[in-house]
């Protein structure tokens, strides 16, 4: 089941989030009508799905991957998945990085600077999987402050 997909968080009837999922666990959101799989997991991970994105494809699911390193977040990779999002706004979507700490920051700073989301509920979703360490807390006030000088 997609619900058993590691720290699996539906953040509404268009966005879901994740850890690593499996080979049969991609099947089951393919059929559950999500149309794009986004990675955000190193290619050097351990747990990594080997060929992801063929089988994403072999499932007619665009797949898009924008490899974040854990402990250099870069503004460059969210301008990269904003854009993603962006391009993907009417598409049902789940993103995925090894067990949704990178993912869950980036959609939730997504959510609050394209959808006005409130900052609380956004990072509510965050501080159900994990508490961002030193590199991530100056990640998010970056971010912002980056994107709401624009």
């Amino acid at each position: 089941m997609i619900t058993d997909i590691i720290h699996f968080h539906l953040v509404d009837k268009r966005i879901a989030t994740g850890g690593q999922p499996t080979a049969s666990q991609i099947d089951e959101l393919q059929r559950a009508g999500y149309d794009v799989l986004i990675s955000m997991a190193k290619d050097d991970h351990f747990d990594n799905l080997v060929d992801e994105a063929n089988l994403a494809s072999t499932m007619t699911m665009e797949y898009v991957f924008i490899p974040v390193v854990m402990k250099e977040p870069l503004l460059d990779d969210f301008d990269k998945f904003s854009k993603t999002m962006e391009y993907f706004r009417d598409k049902k979507v789940f993103v995925h990085c090894n067990a949704n700490k990178r993912t869950s920051v980036f959609v939730a700073l997504w959510r609050i600077l394209s959808d006005k989301a409130d900052f609380d509920e956004a990072m509510s979703h965050v501080t159900e999987v994990w508490e961002p360490n030193d590199i991530w807390t100056s990640f998010i006030e970056d971010v912002l402050k980056h994107y709401r000088s624009k």
